[in-house]
């Protein structure tokens, strides 16, 4: 978001942009209630009563603090997270929900330590050495630099999300503007590649 806020301001510098970090389900009631342009929320909101489109789909990362036993492994698997403290995303979370059953699948038990709506919470609760935990690629920005350490999940977990409108927002040509800002910088961040 901030990239795309500055990517944004650029073209339209006397704009004023209001950003507020929420849960899903926030974010559609507000923009449902005409509080806000435009939402971005994850995949296990409710859709009805407002536009949407679909702004991606990211495979999940291990979000694993420095010097834990996992960072020296290439990929993390179900197994893996057998007995280690976990810092888990909230319930509802479809990513979670999958992770949870690749986990059940390989009978592996992760101890759950914490639960946290945001992924990029749980990122900074591993960077502390919390646990490790499972989290969206695009809230990682900044963490690598301080020492976290990012590995590939297989079986793959996807983050889904949606861009949510007001009716006839999409139409508006600054929400258009800002639309196409969160898309290039989306793009450009999903052809980064995590070292491993």
């Amino acid at each position: 978001m901030p990239r795309a806020v500055k990517r944004f301001r650029q073209s339209f510098p006397s704009a004023i942009v209001t950003l507020s970090i929420m849960t899903s389900a926030s974010v559609r009631n507000h923009v449902v209630d005409g509080e806000y342009d435009l939402g971005l929320a994850a995949d296990e909101v409710d859709l009805s009563g407002v536009e949407h489109q679909v702004f991606g789909s990211f495979p999940a990362l291990c979000a694993i603090p420095a010097g834990h036993r996992l960072a020296s492994k290439k990929v993390i698997r179900p197994e893996d997270f057998d007995g280690v403290d976990y810092v888990a995303l909230s319930p509802e979370d479809r990513a979670r929900l999958q992770f949870d059953r690749f986990c059940e699948q390989a009978g592996a038990k992760p101890n759950l330590v914490i639960e946290t709506p945001f992924a990029i919470t749980a990122c900074a609760l591993a960077l502390e050495g919390v646990g490790i935990g499972i989290v969206n690629p695009l809230a990682i920005d900044g963490f690598a630099e301080r020492g976290l350490i990012f590995r590939p999940f297989e079986p793959a977990v996807y983050f889904k999300s949606y861009l949510l409108f007001r009716p006839d927002m999409q139409k508006a040509r600054l929400v258009r503007a800002f639309v196409s800002s969160l898309l290039a910088v989306r793009n450009v961040r999903s052809a980064v590649r995590v070292d491993v």
